[in-house]
């Protein structure tokens, strides 16, 4: 990823942060979680150039606080692919998606 100027991938157009191999971005889930299925997207063009250096992808959830983390071969193994008119996007459903709510500790368990 360049620091002096903009990714041929586009990821500033879409809001997206690469830090430390986690992509971060910052969304209101009311607009921008999908439906049909109920799913966080990533634009494939954005995804695919920068594949090889993220380890985690996180959403934050703006209105909710929810913070939605996966790792990068989870999302990889699990990933639907998407059209609807916005370009190619790799979905994955909420079920797969680690989620952190804002004040509610959970518990690990070692197995």
């Amino acid at each position: 990823m360049s620091r002096r100027g903009s990714c041929p991938c586009g990821h500033e157009k879409f809001g997206y942060r690469l830090e430390g191999g986690v992509r971060n971005k910052l969304v209101v889930g009311s607009t921008h979680r999908l439906v049909r299925p109920p799913a966080w997207a990533v634009q494939k063009e954005v995804y695919d150039h920068h594949a090889h250096e993220i380890k985690l992808l996180r959403f934050s959830d703006v209105e909710t606080g929810v913070i939605y983390t996966v790792s990068r071969q989870k999302f990889e193994m699990l990933r639907l692919v998407l059209e609807r008119g916005y370009g190619v996007q790799y979905a994955l459903p909420l079920e797969h998606w680690r989620e952190e709510r804002p004040g509610v500790r959970q518990l690990e368990f070692a197995l």
